[in-house]
């Protein structure tokens, strides 16, 4: 994967990136046999130019439901500080498991412990002193993390490739760094509805919705957009 993108082959470097997922996804189903009872979620962390991702993996009755990746923004922080704040947000919402397992110890992790408890109306125990299997967990969260990042670079010089591409084919002076582009839909005429996706040099940033255009379609709504910048 990291071959075909130093030559450029950014479509090559995207299908091994997607096999490389799929073969992950079939490694954690493979490792994960706990007791039958056993519910836990394993959290682990990487950092690469900057850039924190945090591997999440849920285990269910001791099967692997799956795993997920976040890019949380922290600049300059330590490691434990953006695990210890990623833990507090993300079940800030969400029943926690019995267990909880992390890469690494961080401040008030009893504190955290207790809130969560008493939100979840049962005993949840926050630990990274573990061996064997559950180690192995952990493990394999923090290289899904480490490739997430990598996965994450390549998608990032594929999109800059692409706008590259794009400043040449329009002879601009520079690069863009934001697209804005409309899009009108409605029904027989009516409920009239103007969609404007923006695409960056990190892809697809949001999406922005307007519901109240008038008849003039494309000049009311790109109007309208550019009045409000």
């Amino acid at each position: 994967m990291e071959a075909a993108a130093e030559r450029l082959d950014f479509e090559d470097a995207a299908r091994l990136r997607d096999q490389l997922a799929n073969l992950k996804a079939i490694q954690a189903q493979q490792i994960v046999t706990a007791g039958h009872d056993h519910d836990a979620d394993v959290i682990a962390i990487a950092l690469s130019n900057g850039e924190y991702c945090v591997a999440l993996m849920f285990v269910r009755g001791g099967r692997s439901l799956g795993s997920t990746t976040f890019f949380p923004r922290a600049p300059y922080a330590e490691l434990p500080e953006v695990l210890a704040q990623f833990v507090g947000q993300y079940y800030l919402e969400r029943e926690s498991p019995p267990e909880i397992l992390v890469e690494c110890d961080f401040e008030d992790m009893q504190i955290l412990e207790a809130t969560l408890a008493e939100r979840s109306g049962h005993k949840v125990r926050i630990t990274s002193s573990v061996r064997g299997l559950r180690a192995r967990w952990l493990e394999m969260m923090h290289n899904n993390a480490e490739e997430a990042l990598k996965m994450r670079n390549l998608a990032r010089s594929s999109i800059e490739s692409s706008l590259d591409e794009m400043r040449e084919a329009f002879n601009l002076d520079g690069s863009p760094n934001r697209i804005e582009c409309f899009d009108i839909s409605h029904t027989g005429g009516t409920d009239t509805v103007a969609s404007c996706v923006v695409f960056g040099s990190r892809g697809r940033s949001r999406a922005i919705i307007d519901a109240s255009i008038s008849p003039v379609f494309n000049r009311a709504t790109t109007t309208r957009r550019c009045t409000r910048r």
